[in-house]
């Protein structure tokens, strides 16, 4: 059965994995030979650099989707509500966008 990855948990402090992950995991997951194996490690590393520009786009877009989503609803809330929105904003961006990996751990 096909699972959320686990090589892509929702809370990942030290940032995110890199391509062994994603071959371990489909291994163990599509039970891969050695030799599916090692054709999937080559297609993952083609496509990591393309993948980690598309999740820092993503990361800006999503700020800045969040941030005007704020924006918006501001003139709606009180100083109390406000206060409490920008806290879960703020949250928000930290939690969901952690640090990159070190190079040496992709």
């Amino acid at each position: 059965t096909l699972s959320f990855p686990d090589f892509f948990p929702r809370e990942r402090p030290h940032g995110r994995p890199g391509p062994e992950a994603a071959v371990r995991h489909l291994t163990r997951v599509l039970d891969l030979s050695e030799s599916q194996q090692s054709d999937l490690r080559t297609i993952v590393l083609r496509h990591h650099a393309e993948m980690q520009e598309e999740i820092e786009r993503a990361k800006k877009f999503g700020l800045a989707f969040m941030s005007r989503i704020f924006e918006e609803m501001k003139p709606s809330l009180n100083e109390k509500q406000r206060e409490s929105a920008l806290e879960m904003l703020e949250k928000w961006q930290k939690r969901a966008f952690p640090p990159p990996p070190p190079p040496d751990s992709l």
